[in-house]
Order: structure tokens, then sequence, then C-alpha cells
């Protein structure tokens, strides 16, 4: 899965993945709509500077909310 606030970067990995794109979808870092736990891992690339509630993106995804917990 991808996630970007931004069409048109949803659109370029589309472009480059092509038929192995899975999933891509439109969201805030900051306010994922996404169960509790739901994933096993969440990679921030290159884009933490970009994103202007820092701690709430953090806290969304690499502080455990979205993280499954083993």
């Amino acid at each position: 899965m991808c996630i970007d606030l931004q069409r048109e970067m949803l659109r370029k990995v589309r472009a480059r993945l092509g038929p192995r794109t899975l999933w891509l979808v439109q969201a805030s870092g900051s306010q994922l709509r996404f169960r509790d736990g739901v994933f096993d891992r969440s990679f921030l690339v290159t884009v933490l500077g970009e994103i202007p509630d820092k701690r709430g993106a953090l806290a969304e995804q690499a502080c455990v909310r979205v993280l499954a917990v083993t």
C-alpha cells in the first residue's frame, strides 16, 4: 500500500509500478483512516519533512496506533 496526500504522486507510483501496484490511498499521514493494529510495518520514505503535523504522523504510524503489536 502506498499513501500520499497528493493524487499526482500516486499517479507517478502507478505509472512506475504498473500492474504490480496494489493499493494507492490518497490520505493525510497524520490522520489515517484505518483501524488500530491493522498493519505489520510502516515506512516513511523522504516524507516526514513535508508533513505539517509531524507529531500526528508519527503517532499514527510509528507509535503503534495502526501497527499490530506482537
